[in-house]
């Protein structure tokens, strides 16, 4: 029978690897995100009112405008 460290370090590398997955998986939909985050502020929504839309900071919004 394992002992309980070998099956955390076991669990632990799935884990990881299953979170890589899921992190990439949203990686395309962050950036339709960002790309209508960017056209709302070049229409002339304040970054404020983005923020409060989206549900993020307006700190987040800046850095995705300017990025």
């Amino acid at each position: 029978m394992p002992d309980a460290q070998t099956e955390l370090a076991s669990f632990a590398k799935d884990y990881g690897e299953r979170l890589a997955a899921w992190e990439a998986a949203g990686e395309p939909l962050r950036a339709e995100r960002d790309k209508a985050i960017r056209a709302a502020y070049r229409r002339g929504l304040p970054m404020a009112a983005i923020a409060r839309v989206m549900g993020i900071s307006h700190q987040r919004v800046s850095q995705i405008v300017r990025s």
